[in-house]
């Protein structure tokens, strides 16, 4: 029903105060950060990968040659860079706060403290309880740090014009100065007292110590090799017809030397070059492996995962950890994780009470896994490479490929969106100005309806005969389906930008947009505009509690009332969400977080009430049954019924009714089976009714 503009006020205020209210914080039960790092560094024998949501720790599994991971830190804001300084890792976030976390008794790793400085600088430097930052044109600043979490100011030297790299080596803080060479500071004297110059007449961006000698990188390009002898430096050698070097590693022969595009090899003789090879598609800060007498180098990718490269002049590579993409689709379903992507393969995580206990991979035969959605007992996943789905089956803790079909999509780009029951199993897919529906037929699945729209598709959602289409361009089109499958426009609304997701919550349409939720009641205008407290990029609800995943966190709300009132946040930022009673999961690409969540409102519960004023759910008969069982409920109006059964774990096993009904007194007969026809065990399963009004369940027992 339309509310009228006061009503429509109010209920904003209202739910802005909803979700308003302080709400618990939760840190997630396990996070898995391989999928994305910024850096690398090999410390006792452990791998320490640096992802924009804190640090991961990796033990190397001898037998396989992999890393597998064993403990995360995850780190408040968003993580910019990490300095090894002896056992303290010093990690600088992007609002340029550092953290100092001990890795002294790996694989045991902690915060030691952090300061939170309230300006600016290049970079920094640790040494002892002294920290050096380079603060460009003003020089370099000494402060003094107590218990690794309050910061004095000591001193400052300007003996340079731009200063910003710095290093630490052997006693002396190199810094460099980009008008002029490398500075030199002995820090076995009075900080500044003693300082001495390497000078440079071309513009220098970088350099590198080995040994005693100072590689500096020219802007230009080439590289100059440089020590201090006495007092004062000078350039003793040069090496033309290379990039200039980001970053040097230094082996027992070799200089390997990395630019944005190529590593080249070069021999420490006579610095004449051995082989290059192409690291287009990784990040420069890696690190050196010593693995059998013989040291490797590591490599984070761009896309994910950690890449071993040989030294030999061979250009052999090995992943030592396969998370070669960004994940791009996440499903919960009872104690399980199922995560893919574009480039990874298809794989699940059980989660027991102390995380991550068993996993498993799906399917590695044909990765560009971009969407997958769960039902009853099966998966279907949509590779966008072949435009194919395949829907896998389920026997305990391993999946089977049971059937695919393929999509006719042309150049379009599509995306798997749900699945349905109603009454034979529907697979629902949108394109960029199409959706689709796959109806399973004797013969397979079939194209049942196919709509073409002129915008472009950013979501949209079915029911109860009705579609809600949002475009790119922040229009909402509501349509009437008519019989035939034909669409009649009956709404049309501009919103405030693009929405993203759109759910269904008791026949009302639930339209995001930033922070803000439309609810819309069929081809009316919205009875109200919500508040929210995070903004969303992706949602999903289950009976009366809605999840959230957007930039700045993830948000559960409870939907009781019919307003959204917050439960719980976290600050960990995430782009999809899925969620099962008591277990969330969300990803922004790089990371996926595991929360468990205990007071959800949307399990099964045994101990509902049975009737109300708005419906009534009677006592199946026979119970125990074996073949089949009679189930009926009543009506006291007109009502869209959500008729389904469940099992013990919480999973949907099949869908009775997804429709209209009208009032009075209802009967259907379910046989015992699944959505495939396929007979279930013995076992205490639960039917429950949904409607716009209340959610009823009762239990019943299958004996054969």
């Amino acid at each position: 029903m339309k509310l009228p503009l006061i009503s429509c006020c109010l209920a904003f205020l209202l739910c802005f105060l909803h979700t308003g209210v302080a709400a618990k914080e939760i840190t997630p039960e396990h996070s898995i950060l391989s999928n994305s790092f910024l850096e690398i560094k090999i410390v006792d024998e452990h791998l320490i990968g640096l992802s924009p949501n804190g640090l991961a720790l990796f033990a190397f599994d001898s037998s396989t040659e992999l890393f597998y991971q064993v403990d995360q830190l995850l780190l408040p804001g968003t993580v910019r860079n990490s300095k090894l300084f002896e056992s303290i890792l010093v990690v600088r976030s992007m609002d340029n706060r550092l953290r100092f976390v001990d890795l002294s008794s790996l694989p045991e790793i902690a915060v030691l403290g952090e300061v939170n400085l309230d300006q600016n600088y290049s970079d920094y430097a640790l040494v002892g309880n002294s920290l050096y930052l380079s603060h460009w044109f003003e020089g370099i600043g000494e402060y003094e740090i107590t218990n690794f979490n309050a910061l004095s100011r000591l001193k400052t030297d300007s003996s340079g014009v731009l200063m910003t790299q710095l290093e630490y080596h052997d006693g002396y803080l190199y810094a460099l100065d980009m008008y002029n060479g490398v500075i030199r500071y002995d820090l076995n004297a009075d900080f500044g007292s003693k300082v001495n110059k390497l000078l440079v007449r071309q513009r220098p961006f970088a350099f590198s110590i080995v040994d005693s000698l100072i590689f500096v990188s020219l802007n230009s390009q080439g590289l100059l090799i440089g020590r201090f002898e006495n007092e004062n430096g000078k350039v003793i050698d040069s090496i033309a017809g290379v990039a200039s070097p980001v970053k040097i590693f230094d082996t027992d022969g070799e200089l390997i030397l990395l630019s944005e595009r190529n590593a080249a090899i070069l021999s420490k003789d006579d610095y004449h070059l051995i082989t290059e090879f192409p690291i287009d598609f990784y990040h420069l800060s890696g690190d050196l492996l010593l693995l059998s007498d013989k040291e490797f180098m590591l490599l984070p990718k761009e896309s994910g995962g950690v890449t071993r490269f040989s030294l030999d002049g061979e250009q052999n590579t090995h992943e030592l950890l396969n998370r070669p993409g960004p994940v791009s689709t996440v499903i919960v379903n009872s104690n399980k994780i199922i995560t893919g992507g574009s480039n990874n393969v298809l794989e699940w995580y059980e989660i027991g009470e102390t995380g991550i206990v068993n996993s498993g991979i799906i399917s590695d035969k044909n990765p560009g896994i971009t969407d997958a959605v769960n039902y009853g007992g099966y998966l279907y996943a949509l590779s966008s490479i072949r435009n194919v789905v395949e829907i896998f089956a389920r026997e305990q803790d391993s999946y089977y490929l049971l059937d695919s079909f393929f999509v006719e999509a042309g150049s379009q780009t599509i995306s798997l969106i749900s699945t349905e029951v109603s009454p034979d199993l529907i697979v629902i897919i949108s394109g960029k100005h199409f959706i689709s529906k796959y109806e399973l037929s004797a013969g397979g699945y079939e194209l049942s309806s196919n709509w073409e729209f002129e915008s472009p598709i950013s979501s949209f959602a079915e029911v109860a005969n009705r579609l809600y289409v949002a475009d790119r361009f922040g229009v909402l089109t509501v349509y009437e389906i008519s019989n035939d499958n034909l669409l009649s426009e009956c709404f049309k609304r501009r919103l405030n930008g693009t929405a993203w997701k759109i759910l269904f919550h008791k026949r009302n349409a639930m339209v995001f947009v930033h922070n803000t939720m439309a609810i819309y009641d069929g081809c009316n205008s919205p009875d109200s505009l919500i508040q929210l407290a995070l903004p969303v990029l992706d949602a999903a609800i289950i009976g009366d509690s809605l999840y959230t995943a957007g930039a700045k966190g993830m948000a559960v709300y409870d939907m009781a009332s019919g307003y959204p009132e917050l439960v719980h946040s976290s600050s960990l930022r995430g782009s999809v969400i899925s969620a099962f009673p008591g277990l969330i999961a969300t990803t922004d690409g790089g990371a996926l977080h595991i929360y468990k969540s205990s007071s959800d409102s949307s399990s099964v519960s045994i101990g509902q009430s049975e009737e109300n004023k708005y419906a009534r759910l009677l006592d199946n008969y026979p119970n125990p049954f074996n073949s089949s069982t009679v189930i009926q409920y009543e009506l006291t109006k007109e009502s869209f019924v959500h008729l389904t059964v469940y099992n013990l774990l919480g999973q949907q096993v099949s869908t009775l009714v997804n429709s209209v009904k009208p009032a009075g007194k209802h009967t259907v007969i379910w046989n015992g089976r699944d959505l495939y026809e396929k007979a279930i065990a013995s076992g205490v399963y639960f039917y429950r009714l949904e409607t716009a009004e209340t959610v009823l369940s009762k239990k019943m027992l299958l004996l054969k």
